[in-house]
C-alpha cells in the first residue's frame, strides 16, 4: 500500500502495529518505544523530506519490530548534523525483504541509513541498500550495538564530504559493537576511508562468505583493531586482500 502526506510527527504507544503508509515529514514519522511489538509490512514508505537536525526518521526502540516486504526510496534528507534516518535505539529487531534506495543528503548527515545503539539488536534477511548518495560522517551503517545481515546486497552507494562532514569514515562503522555480515553482496561503492571500520576495543566484526567486489575505498577495505574474521570472501580477486584475512576464495584459477 502507498500512502502520500505531510505528517510532521507520529508517535504510537505500546501495543502491535501494521503501519502500511508513505509520510513526508519535518520531524519524524515513527517513535516508538515502550514495551510493545511493532509490525511493518508490505509498505512503501516513498518520496521522504526531511529538515530536522535533532531527530531520526525512525526512532524505534519498543521490545520487538519487523520490517518486511517494505520499500524505503526516494528520500531526500536536508539535515545538518542529524542523527541516523533509522535508529534503532533498544530492543530486538528484524528487517526481512526490505528495499532502502535512493537517499540524497543536501548538506550532510552526521549519522547514517541506519544506525544500531549499544542495547538493541538487529537482525536483517534480504536487505537491500543501494543509491545513497550523501555526505554521512562515521558510517552508512553504524554499530554500536549488534547487527547482522545475510542474503544482503549493499550496492552503488557514493559516501562523500559536505558542509560539515570532512571525512567520511566508512560503509560499516563499528563502535564497540558486533557486526555479522554472512552470504552477501558488497559492490561498486565509493567514496569513504574505509569498507569496514572498527572502533574501540570491544568492536567484532564476523565477514564470512561474501562477494565483496568493486569497492573504491580512500585508504584500505578494513580497519580492524584484530578482533574479528574476515575469511572466506570473494574479494574480486585471487590476490591476498590484506593482513585482516587469513583466507579467501580465489577464482578461474589451475
Amino acid at each position: 500500500m502507498r500512502i502520500f502526506g505531510s505528517v510532521i510527527a507520529l508517535i504510537l504507544p505500546d501495543g502491535v502495529y501494521s503501519t502500511k503508509s508513505d509520510i513526508n515529514y519535518n520531524s519524524y514519522a515513527l517513535n516508538i518505544g515502550g514495551t510493545g511489538n511493532l509490525n511493518i509490512e508490505g509498505c512503501i514508505f516513498d518520496n521522504f523530506n526531511t529538515y530536522t537536525s535533532s531527530n531520526s526518521a525512525f526512532i524505534i526502540s519498543c521490545s520487538n519490530s519487523t520490517m518486511k516486504s517494505t520499500e524505503i526510496i526516494n528520500l531526500n534528507s536536508k539535515n545538518s548534523n542529524g542523527p541516523a534516518f533509522i535508529t534503532y535505539g533498544s530492543g530486538s529487531h528484524i528487517i526481512e525483504d526490505t528495499v532502502i534506495d535512493t537517499f540524497a543528503v543536501t548538506n550532510s548527515l552526521k549519522g547514517g541509513v541506519i544506525s544500531v545503539n549499544a542495547n538493541a539488536n538487529v537482525q536483517a534477511n534480504n536487505l537491500t541498500i543501494s543509491n545513497i548518495n550523501a555526505a554521512i560522517n562515521l558510517g552508512m551503517i553504524q554499530v554500536s550495538g549488534r547487527f547482522s545481515a545475510k542474503n544482503s546486497n549493499f550496492k552503488n552507494n557514493v559516501l562523500k564530504t559536505g558542509s560539515s562532514v570532512s571525512n567520511v569514515y566508512s560503509l560499516f562503522y563499528v563502535n564497540n559493537g558486533n557486526l555479522t555480515i554472512e552470504t552477501s553482496s558488497i559492490s561498486h561503492n565509493r567514496g569513504f576511508n574505509y569498507l569496514i571500520q572498527e572502533n574501540g576495543g570491544n568492536s567484532i566484526s564476523t565477514v564470512n562468505y561474501n562477494g565483496i567486489i568493486g569497492n573504491t575505498p580512500k585508504v584500505s577495505l578494513v580497519s580492524t583493531i584484530g578482533n574479528s574474521n574476515f575469511n572466506y570472501n570473494w574479494w574480486g580477486t585471487n590476490d591476498k586482500p590484506g593482513d585482516f584475512a587469513e583466507n579467501w576464495v580465489l577464482m578461474n584459477f589451475s
